[in-house]
């Protein structure tokens, strides 16, 4: 199981990966991903819904922290910590995949 969660710097959630199998926990057993932010959604040629990202549970795959750690590196410009922070990431990843039975 894990919760990867990101926080804006006041510590409002952005976004939360979740995967918490087993009926210790009130979501989906699958993994899945919240995003805390509404979307206008045109429901019709005159319609708009809103809908809220937050209280949907969307499905993804397994989520690795390294693959966490690269999208915020690669799409929200944190700097990384060292400078060979690609095979690093890479790294964890194929063990990642490895340990879950999938090809590297």
């Amino acid at each position: 199981m894990y919760q990867y969660r990101l926080l804006d710097r006041d510590e409002r959630e952005l976004i939360v990966y979740h995967w918490q199998p087993g009926d210790a926990y009130l979501g989906p057993d699958a993994p899945h991903l919240h995003v805390s932010a509404s979307l206008s959604a045109q429901t019709s040629a005159i319609d708009r819904q809103t809908i809220d990202l937050d209280k949907l549970h969307l499905a993804t795959g397994r989520v690795s922290l390294a693959s966490v750690v690269r999208m915020l590196i690669t799409e929200f410009g944190v700097a990384p910590q060292r400078h060979d922070w690609v095979e690093t990431l890479d790294r964890a990843e194929r063990v990642f995949q490895e340990e879950a039975g999938q090809p590297a």
